[in-house]
């Protein structure tokens, strides 16, 4: 049985087309604290004169394959109390990618704060099935917590098993940018 991930859609005034879901993590008895978050986000734009020719499998729509894969598999897990885990997870597919991301922006603006507080992790799908063979982590400053260096080791190990490379990009975010 399936855990049911609610999915909402909406416009924004820029014409954003988002989806969004969300599986309940598992507190522990007593916790009165709330769970925190890992988003996993991937955009469904393409590049083309048509957006109705454009295609994306190699770029962006193989993150988008990807993130329903593991919402599936995540909802599966949840669906039991004994593998459901102690995060939430949330879901999200936005466009506007080509304009600074201005889709991802607006549907973090549309969190309360609350939950935009309670995201630990954000993991971005985006052009995943390139062939370079090269998995890039882009992250706004080099990652200084031991967890997350721990994290980027293990998955260091398992790409070089794999004949794969992974790399650190660096690079500060400009959110005020509209383009």
């Amino acid at each position: 049985m399936l855990l049911v991930v609610i999915a909402t859609s909406f416009h924004s005034d820029s014409s954003a087309l988002l989806q969004q879901g969300w599986l309940s993590g598992l507190k522990t008895d007593g916790d009165a604290n709330q769970l925190p978050t890992i988003a996993i986000v991937a955009s469904y734009d393409t590049f083309g004169a048509a957006p109705a020719l454009s295609v994306g499998s190699d770029s962006n729509g193989s993150g988008i394959v990807a993130l329903l894969e593991i919402a599936r598999l995540f909802s599966l897990l949840y669906s039991n109390p004994k593998t459901r885990g102690r995060y939430n997870l949330l879901f999200g597919l936005t466009s506007g990618g080509p304009y600074n991301y201005n889709g991802t922006q607006k549907w973090l603006r549309s969190f309360d704060q609350r939950l935009r507080e309670s995201i630990d992790y954000a993991i971005c799908l985006n052009s995943i099935g390139s062939w370079d063979n090269e998995l890039w982590i882009h992250v706004s400053k080099p990652p200084e917590n031991a967890y997350i260096k721990q994290i980027f080791e293990g998955l260091s190990n398992v790409a070089e098993e794999l004949d794969l490379k992974v790399g650190l990009k660096h690079k500060k975010i400009n959110i005020s940018n509209p383009r």
